[in-house]
């Protein structure tokens, strides 16, 4: 083993007994053995869409970037086949080679906005060079975030879509003094543990170490369990190691069989997510009439499976719905239409020789009407968008299309992608206008920009202009997404500024983010926009900490707008309702006029975004009710008074409404706080908006407004403020 390179030989069983070796080399890509880095950056989990990879990618900013790997440890003869796992933008191309042999460009089955590996390169011969090199082919446009590469024997090999994509492959040497067979590793919590049964074919006794080490990749900490083994001659024993994990996070758990000399006798590194024994679910937290909700049951502990049990579910005001358990699967389905309009909680309980239970909490709502006019004219004043006069905020959703299922969700906006073609775009926004939608007109694909050697296509943007500029549904123009990461600001200026003289109708929009770039590029928009990605590794407070920088990058004179996370990773997660509501009004404290979800969907059949989450899918819809009824403060100026929490843990912050102001609070930390907030005037009207709490105390003398109240973890509280 050697620092970035990992090289196995892989004995698989197939049909009839035989076997196959396959022989490969591994490589992250950050831990490249050699790097030369004129223009690549290191980038972390949080500034990219949170990468499948849970870790870190290599950036190119530049065409003159290069990474280097060494093939010391790859076999001498025969032929090898390169994957590139790395940003699957068509225009996002990079160039293998071994040696001075170019190996090819990379493509992909399916490209689109996700990491993903490429078709295989090749192929590449040894004796052609002692390393493999990447650089930024031509025509690239797109920073390619290189991820993982995979070096292989087999030609027709197939990746799974994950950089752990050898986990479920029994790793073996060819060494006959132990057999080993069985391998498996438990997920049930009180019940983490791994076995491997071990048999010893050799006329001798042997010695070896039977390791395990978990490692939780997002917190980057490792735990190892260790156990010396002793086999007689022809003796076989089932090896068993208990692990330490919790629930509900993602881990790497590491099997390995060393011999004296430190050397594997067998190897397996698989990835597991740890369960409780009984698992209670629910597909919806808002229903509209119509709609109804699922919980399931699901029984995760084979020794619990076959009792008998009942599942029993316990809804307000209604008698308790008593299911029998067979299997290992129940549901229950519970209607909005039997539900009375607002908040409701919802009990479940399992009840076998031990009782399991969970409480939901379900809200029904009616969703308002929103219509939207046909766009004139899209202008700003101060911070503020106006759409033919009149306040605007947007709620855009990422990577789905303009259909009425987005309006039903409460979003009013959607990206207007249209692939690599005008017409493209073009059928977009009539979808969008279609089903009542405005659309954002994407400039970053290859239509309009040609790479970082050529630049924006100024007579494309001409054409696109004169064919889209009197669209009823085009709100403005997304000139590029996180340029920051390496586009050239004179590219973007050019074609900002050709924008505005064309069409001085719609505004110019960019998305980025690195914080210590935003001034570099706000010169080259209208509006700014960031997008970070904090869960599960950073807390809550850094999108508070983008969104103070883009403020301050356009000396708060350009409106803002927050890309929030809807988006995991294999070695992350998912954020929680809770979470996403968090972050979504520390956004707003914090400037945001435009709300982004990034995004509806990655790659095909990938797991963690919205539409593979109908939980999380679901709580969307009364965040943009709640963001559609507070939209007037949203659009308003900020309160001039002074505004302060008692607890430094709650972010607090107030906009003007017509007759009074809008006061925001949010816990951001995990823990339930109690904190005063201080609201600077003569308040004598406190009322709490949607489900927050009355407060404990109110009271106004001084000058100064107080109230106090108790906050649940990551809890967000609004109160109208009226004289």
């Amino acid at each position: 083993m050697r620092s970035g390179i990992l090289l196995c030989v892989i004995t698989m069983i197939v049909m009839g007994g035989a076997v196959a070796d396959q022989h490969f080399i591994y490589f992250e890509a950050e831990q490249a053995t050699e790097s030369v880095h004129t223009a690549f950056r290191d980038q972390g989990f949080t500034t990219w869409m949170g990468h499948p990879s849970g870790g870190r990618t290599v950036i190119f900013a530049g065409s003159d970037g290069v990474l280097r790997f060494s093939l010391d440890a790859l076999p001498e003869g025969g032929e090898y086949w390169v994957h590139v796992r790395h940003l699957a933008l068509s225009q996002a191309r990079v160039e293998v080679f071994v040696g001075e042999v170019s190996l090819g460009v990379t493509e992909f089955p399916q490209p689109g906005v996700y990491l993903g590996w490429s078709k295989p390169l090749g192929p590449l011969f040894k004796e052609d060079g002692n390393m493999l090199s990447i650089r930024p082919a031509e025509g690239n446009s797109q920073a390619p975030y290189i991820d993982v590469v995979l070096i292989t024997d087999k030609k027709d090999f197939i990746p799974d879509n994950v950089d752990q994509d050898f986990a479920t492959l029994v790793l073996r040497t060819n060494d006959k003094t132990l057999r080993f067979s069985g391998h498996s590793v438990g997920v049930v919590a009180g019940k983490t543990a791994v076995d491997l049964r071990a048999e010893n074919t050799t006329n001798a006794p042997v010695t070896a170490d039977f390791v395990v080490t978990v490692t939780d990749p997002v917190l980057q900490t490792r735990r190892q369990e260790r156990r010396s083994l002793t086999l007689a001659s022809g003796a076989t024993e089932t090896l068993h190691l208990p692990y330490a994990a919790e629930t509900g996070y993602q881990y790497t758990v590491r099997t390995e069989v060393l011999d004296n000399e430190g050397a594997a006798l067998f190897f397996d590194t698989t990835g597991v997510r740890v369960v409780e024994p009984v698992a209670f679910g629910i597909d919806a937290r808002v229903l509209s009439p119509g709609e109804s909700a699922v919980i399931t049951l699901t029984v995760n502990d084979p020794d619990l499976r076959g009792k008998e049990a009942r599942f029993l579910l316990v809804r307000d005001g209604a008698p308790p719905e008593s299911l029998p358990v067979r299997g290992t699967t129940v549901e229950a389905r519970v209607a909005a239409d039997d539900l009375d309009e607002g908040d409701h909680r919802l009990r479940a309980l399992y009840a076998g020789d031990t009782v399991h239970e969970a409480e939901f909490a379900l809200s029904v709502i009616s969703w308002p009407k929103d219509p939207l006019p046909d766009i004139e004219r899209v202008t700003i004043e101060g911070q503020t968008i106006l759409v033919n006069g009149k306040p605007f905020v947007p709620r855009k959703l990422h990577h789905a299309n303009g259909s009425a299922m987005l309006k039903r969700q409460g979003f009013n906006a959607v990206d207007c992608w249209g692939g690599d073609s005008l017409d493209g775009v073009e059928e977009m926004l009539d979808e969008a206008h279609a089903a009542n939608l405005y659309g954002f007109g994407i400039l970053f694909h290859g239509f309009f920009y040609k790479g970082r050697a050529e630049g924006f296509d100024l007579e494309a943007i001409r054409e696109g202009v004169a064919r889209l500029k009197d669209h009823p549904a085009l709100l403005l123009w997304e000139l590029y997404d996180e340029p920051d990461a390496g586009v050239p600001v004179d590219h973007l200026l050019k074609a900002y500024l050709l924008l505005r003289e064309l069409d001085p109708n719609h505004p110019v929009l960019l998305n980025f983010c690195f914080p210590d770039k935003f001034r570099e590029y706000a010169v080259a928009a209208d509006i700014v926009s960031m997008d970070t990605y904090p869960i599960p590794s950073l807390p809550v407070t850094t999108i508070s900490d983008y969104m103070d920088a883009l403020g301050a990058s356009v000396d708060h004179q350009k409106p803002l707008q927050v890309v929030l996370q809807t988006y995991g990773s294999v070695k992350g997660r998912m954020p929680t309702p809770e979470e996403l509501r968090c972050m979504t009004y520390l956004a707003i404290n914090h400037g945001a006029r435009s709300t982004a979800f990034y995004s509806y969907a990655e790659g095909k059949d990938y797991p963690y975004c919205l539409n593979a989450d109908p939980l999380l899918w679901s709580y969307v819809r009364k965040i943009n009710a709640e963001l559609l009824a507070i939209m007037p403060a949203m659009a308003a100026p900020g309160f001039a008074g002074k505004v302060t929490a008692a607890n430094g843990n709650v972010d607090a912050a107030a906009r003007m409404e017509k007759d009074g102001i809008l006061l925001v609070c949010v816990n951001t930390s995990n823990e339930a706080v109690e904190s005063t907030i201080s609201v600077e005037g003569t308040w004598p009207g406190v009322t709490p908006v949607f489900d927050s709490p009355p407060p404990s105390v109110h009271e106004t003398n001084n000058g100064t407004t107080r109230i106090t109240t108790t906050f649940a973890p990551l809890g967000v509280h609004l109160y109208r403020f009226r004289e």
